[in-house]
This record gives C-alpha cells, sequence and structure tokens, in this order.
C-alpha cells in the first residue's frame, strides 16, 4: 500500500522511498468501529499507531472513574508513539470510532528499524 508521509505530520519532510523502508517495518491493519486499541493503566505501550483512515476515540478517566473524551483523531495522526521510547503503562484509551485502517509499528520492529 501506497503511504503519503506529507499527510502523517510525523513524517513530513521524509522521502517516498524512506517511507516506503519505514513501511517494511509496520504493517497495515482494518478495524471495526467499537474495537478497543488500548486501555488506560493496563499495559505498558509497545506500539505505535497512524491512523490512514477512519477516526479514533482518546478517552481518559476522571477523578471518580468516569471516561471523558479528550480527543477524536483521523487521518495523519500518531496514536501511542510515546510507547516506542518509555516503557510505561498508556495514560488514555484509544477506542475505534468509526472503522479505520491503521498502520501498526511494534517497538521490537520499530527497534530493529533504527540498527
Amino acid at each position: 500500500m501506497h503511504v503519503d508521509p506529507n499527510m502523517i505530520p510525523i513524517f513530513q519532510g521524509i522521502s517516498q522511498e524512506e517511507m516506503d523502508q519505514i513501511i517494511k517495518y509496520a504493517f497495515i491493519k482494518t478495524f471495526d468501529t467499537g474495537y478497543v486499541l488500548f486501555r488506560e493503566n493496563l499495559i505498558v505501550g509497545q506500539i505505535m499507531y497512524v491512523v490512514l483512515s477512519g477516526s479514533v476515540e482518546i478517552t481518559k478517566k476522571d477523578s471518580s472513574g468516569k471516561e471523558n473524551t479528550i480527543a477524536v483523531l483521523g487521518p495523519g495522526a500518531c496514536i501511542g508513539e510515546m510507547s516506542l521510547f518509555e516503557q510505561e503503562k498508556r495514560s488514555a484509551s484509544a477506542i475505534i470510532k468509526e472503522r479505520a485502517e491503521l498502520l501498526v509499528m511494534p517497538k521490537y520492529n520499530f527497534d530493529r528499524m533504527l540498527q
């Protein structure tokens, strides 16, 4: 699949050839509405996602435990990118709001790509 780096802020400025190399270490997956990518404070993040189509709702619990929407992210948005650098639990939850196609980059592959 062709992914235009100019449509993804984190990849702006790199060439199409460089983007094609990055994609070799990632994969593209379609997720249905309601699918939970990750939950706040449950696991240490190991995956970064880039929204190619659709939307993802980011929620965070308040002090009473109620889930509040803090953002709805669409194409070009990165989700969980800090998990590639930090070994901490997720600071929010991410749920597919509208059927979405995501570029999925596991930390293991990201680390291999940097070698």
